[in-house]
């Protein structure tokens, strides 16, 4: 009577008639399980089998209903709480759960993969049971589904999806795009799961991916390797391109350090350090050159080190990495070298070659063109800072700039050329382009070391920086360098003298330099206290066929105010004869 069946067919009908009345009964989701339970035990059925069919019933309709499209998603989805509570109510009535388990993995495995809500109910159905004869893992199922709820999917379903479904022709349901497919991650293979999450890579998506990787033990590394490239092309990679394009932008690189931390950070976590070399090595291949290629290629320098530190002494992978090791720092200072001279607008062929050899290249930017054109022109163009330069590239090689200024000063100082070669460097600094490149290359350290060290170089018989004999056309250049950088009181202070004999001094020592070249000895001294005219003469009479002794005899005349005019007549006739026309000007004017 309270199922609205007459009692008498009923009761007169088969056992089998009976037992298949329950499927009629079961249809209905308000049924109540006790009244199922009445009848079953009023007619002598079995009562596990009839709740049992009435769960997998529940479970069928729900499943179905909900396949049928988006008109009808929304009350059913309202219906998995009811559904769950029902069958819940129902699992404890059962004398045996072994059956309905095993009935329950089965219909588990037909679900539509995207249906989380009825998935979750089957899965709390399975483990109310409490049956072991599963091998399906319920709680990592359950943990899946909530990372899988928490997610929305940021790209479109994937071949391997449609395949599953055995529809290709016909659509997935509406879920598939904005969700993952359980199925497929949760009893799909760990290529499976590849296939599905390498089009869900992505900075934002990676929280989620990761916790998915790591519930269903997955390879972490994988999935840092491949996040780590899904970054770098996607993100960063347009960037760096769009930075070289824009010459600069605060913004862009701000943004790129941004990505970059999170690069670097993945690459941080993988467990094999071989691989985070090789992904490290890899990305920073297609990072133009610049600063962001050198802190890219210093990161890899990192990464290999801490490789090194994890291979044992006597393991055969020591030397391969040892040799990455190596390769890399080449590398690493033949970048920073190069973004050091692009930053400073010195990247010209000549310089580009020497890349590879440091030392040469700091002695080329100090043989700059431009060093002698901002000695004569201080206030022209805007000039490459070769100081900063030098010390970022020697920074960058692990080079002593030290060395190599005191190197080039003794060259540029004590140069072995003759001054009997370039007659005209004796008397005139604007001449003398060695010295205008010492002049620039002091200019680097304190005015008070430059004064100090160029006055032992024009007082002192041997250099300082070596133990090379100074002569008087060496101590000649150190002085007029230091005329030209120190100030007066400097100058006075050093030499205990006041400017006027500075001057002289340097007179002098610039006359000896010239005796010296023609190899007519003589000091100091015995030059300052013989008569210059009788010098002079003398000189005339034994060196009048070399053109140095020629210039010097013009020099001392004009200095000494000595104006023979049978010897000036030889002057000027010579003069001629050697085709000193520009000195000759200079003469004739003086």
């Amino acid at each position: 009577g309270k199922l609205g069946i007459s009692f008498q067919p009923v009761f007169r009908q088969h056992f089998l008639t009976k037992k298949d009345l329950i499927k009629a009964l079961v249809e209905n989701i308000d049924m109540d399980t006790s009244l199922i339970l009445e009848y079953c035990c009023t007619f002598q059925l079995d009562c596990d089998a009839a709740l049992q069919l009435f769960i997998e019933t529940l479970l069928h309709n729900t499943s179905a209903s909900q396949s049928q499209g988006d008109a009808s998603t929304q009350p059913v989805k309202q219906q998995h709480p009811k559904l769950l509570a029902k069958a819940l109510e129902m699992v404890p009535l059962l004398t045996s759960t072994k059956d309905l388990v095993i009935s329950l993995s089965g219909i588990l495995h037909k679900l539509d993969p995207y249906d989380y809500e009825m998935i979750e109910v089957v899965l709390k159905v399975i483990e109310r049971a409490d049956e072991k004869i599963t091998n399906i893992n319920i709680n990592q199922a359950l943990s899946l589904l909530k990372h899988l709820k928490s997610y929305r999917r940021i790209s479109p379903p994937v071949d391997l999806e449609y395949q599953y479904m055995l529809e290709p022709v016909i659509s997935l349901p509406p879920a598939a795009q904005t969700r993952l497919p359980f199925h497929l991650i949760f009893f799909g293979t760990a290529q499976n799961f590849w296939k599905i999450l390498s089009t869900e890579l992505s900075e934002e998506s990676f929280p989620t991916l990761l916790l998915i990787s790591k519930l269903m033990k997955f390879s972490l590394d994988t999935l840092y390797v491949s996040t780590a490239k899904h970054v770098f092309e996607k993100k960063l990679k347009p960037k760096l391109l769009k930075l070289t394009q824009a010459k600069s932008s605060t913004l862009i690189k701000k943004d790129i350090t941004k990505i970059t931390q999170t690069i670097e950070s993945y690459l941080l976590s993988i467990v094999n350090p071989e691989w985070a070399v090789a992904i490290g090595i890899s990305l920073t291949q297609d990072i133009p050159e610049g600063s962001f290629k050198m802190s890219s290629l210093k990161f890899c320098l990192y990464l290999a080190e801490r490789w090194l530190q994890n291979i044992p002494s006597q393991d055969e992978a020591r030397e391969k990495a040892e040799a990455l090791l190596k390769k890399l720092h080449v590398q690493c200072r033949r970048s920073g070298t190069e973004a050091v001279l692009r930053a400073h607008r010195l990247d010209s062929a000549e310089c580009l070659r020497v890349i590879g050899k440091p030392a040469h290249l700091l002695v080329s930017l100090y043989e700059h063109p431009s060093i002698s054109q901002r000695i004569q022109n201080p206030s022209g163009r805007d000039y490459p800072d070769i100081h900063t330069a030098a010390k970022e590239i020697a920074e960058v090689n692990e080079i002593n700039l030290e060395k190599v200024w005191d190197m080039l000063l003794e060259k540029w100082l004590c140069p072995a050329t003759k001054p009997g070669e370039k007659p005209s460097e004796l008397f005139e600094l604007q001449e003398d382009e060695a010295l205008r490149r010492v002049l620039y290359l002091l200019q680097s350290r304190p005015i008070d070391y430059s004064s100090r060290m160029l006055f032992v170089f024009a007082t002192s018989a041997t250099t300082s920086l070596g133990v090379r004999q100074l002569t008087f056309a060496h101590r000649a250049r150190a002085l007029q360098c230091l005329l030209y950088l120190a100030d007066k009181e400097t100058i006075e202070s050093l030499f205990k003298k006041p400017m006027e004999e500075v001057k002289s001094y340097l007179k002098c020592i610039t006359f000896l330099a010239s005796f010296e070249t023609l190899n007519i000895p003589i000091t100091y001294e015995l030059f300052c206290n013989s008569p210059k005219e009788g010098m002079i003469k003398g000189l005339w009479k034994n060196h009048s066929h070399e053109s140095m002794a020629v210039r010097l005899v013009t020099e001392l005349c004009l200095e000494y105010k000595v104006y023979d005019l049978q010897l000036w007549n030889g002057l000027l006739q010579k003069l001629l004869g050697f085709n000193m026309i520009p000195y000759l000007r200079k003469v004739l004017t003086a």
